[in-house]
């Protein structure tokens, strides 16, 4: 299958995990400022700091390494960001399925 064909196919699926990733980020971003805060200097910090990312190794089998090459190149991210946006589709996922 064509990558236009695979990314058809996926469309749904890619549009989840984006739509998940956005979440998160717009989550993450109420986090860090508040309206009582807007003028101060710590408000300011706030603003400009993202969640800290921490470089962590996972052994994966070389199918799944070239499914996430393959997902991210269509999506247009970069892998750590793909990846990022995936697990959190997929705890999304879980944390409907559980309650």
């Amino acid at each position: 299958m064509s990558i236009k064909g695979k990314l058809a196919a996926n469309k749904g699926i890619m549009d989840g995990i984006k739509e998940a990733g956005e979440k998160v980020h717009a989550e993450g971003a109420k986090e860090y400022s508040s309206p009582a805060e807007s003028n101060s200097f710590e408000s300011i910090l706030k603003k400009q700091s993202k969640p800290e990312l921490i470089r962590a190794t996972y052994y994966l089998r070389q199918d799944q390494i070239d499914s996430i090459t393959e997902y991210s190149e269509l999506s247009g991210k970069r892998k750590n960001e793909f990846l990022r946006d995936l697990l959190d589709a997929a705890f999304a996922e879980l944390k409907k399925s559980q309650g």
